[in-house]
């Protein structure tokens, strides 16, 4: 469960909503698909630019409707949460695009790294992070 200002979200109690129609991801950002940011599961998360704004960069995160299987429900619940959800504490959820094989979730792109990988590494060397150093990660 997640709070946001006094009220409590349950992912369970998120209705469903109709995704736009399928949608060309081509059309909007150009895949840079040998700039892998990260891996999972059901599929990968790469950099891409906006054909319109070469300047603007985003990750997006290519999910496998394959791999998915039953769980599709679930992604189009988080994806309608994502549209609402708004926290400088959060990355931002941009937009939605699929093909007959993948979803597309075009999320802000963050250069750091993954603040996961940071933190284990942390933690296998059984340190912590000082103050200063969370507030930079942050």
């Amino acid at each position: 469960m997640l709070k946001k200002k006094g009220s409590t979200f349950d992912i369970k109690t998120i209705p469903v909503i109709n995704l736009p129609a399928k949608r060309e991801i081509k059309a909007k950002y150009k895949l840079l698909n040998d700039q892998v940011l990260g891996m999972g599961h059901f599929g990968k998360v790469t950099l891409a630019t906006n054909m319109f704004d070469k300047r603007q960069k985003v990750a997006v995160k290519a999910l496998s409707k394959d791999k998915l299987g039953d769980k599709i429900v679930k992604l189009k619940k988080e994806v309608t949460f994502l549209r609402k959800l708004d926290s400088p504490y959060v990355v931002k959820f941009h937009e939605y695009f699929e093909d007959s094989k993948y979803f597309y979730l075009v999320m802000e792109y963050c250069p750091g790294g993954e603040l996961f990988r940071e933190i284990a590494y942390k933690l296998d060397k059984s340190q912590r992070y000082k103050e200063k150093e969370a507030a930079i990660i942050i």
